[in-house]
């Protein structure tokens, strides 16, 4: 009996990839709202300067930048935690030298307590974030969702030996998608 991916299939890849894109968006979203959250607690702790308003959208667009190049929002690239923690970490990094850059161009009056500050406490708040967000991951991948189809391709009986490998574990987001052709002749070419 041979298994074959049909219309049933474009339904599912097209609902996964509506359900990632928002996944994305959502978190992007959240991600910014942690770092706005960081600047505005370091204005309570560090007086920021005279342009703090400005040095915010800055700080904002060099957070959401900097995210975006280190890839965070690629679930290929942060499998691992401590790769993510990386990632954030030079996001920071990069971030508080972006404004730190921009202020000193412009002539911003931005104190470097609260430039130094906001960027730490982004990249701490962002990395709590994403320890929440990957739990949530972790969660729906269990139930089944955000899962990634494999096809394993072959004749029936190598279709079968490759189904009959143990299946990884539900956090892996991987679902086995077995099809089958059918077995073509070596004598020669037809």
């Amino acid at each position: 009996m041979e298994q074959r991916i049909g219309a049933g299939a474009s339904a599912d890849v097209e609902r996964a990839s509506f359900s990632i894109v928002s996944t994305k968006s959502r978190l992007f979203v959240v991600d910014l709202l942690a770092a706005a959250a960081s600047g505005s607690a370091m204005t309570f702790v560090v007086a920021p300067g005279s342009d703090r308003w400005i040095a915010m959208l800055v700080m904002l667009g060099s957070w959401w930048l900097w995210l975006a190049k280190a890839k965070l929002y690629s679930s290929r690239f942060i499998t691992r935690r401590a790769d993510e923690i990386r990632r954030i970490l030079d996001a920071s990094v990069a971030t508080a030298a972006t404004v730190a850059v921009v202020a000193f161009g412009f002539g911003l009056d931005v104190s470097r307590g609260w430039l130094a500050g906001s960027a730490l406490l982004g990249g701490i708040a962002i990395g709590i974030e994403r320890e929440v967000a990957r739990s949530g991951f972790d969660r729906r991948r269990r139930a089944g969702e955000l899962c990634r189809r494999v096809v394993m391709v072959g004749a029936n009986e190598e279709a079968r030996q490759l189904t009959a490998i143990p299946k990884p574990s539900p956090s892996s987001a991987i679902r086995w998608c077995p099809a089958s052709i059918p077995a073509r002749s070596v004598t020669g070419p037809s």
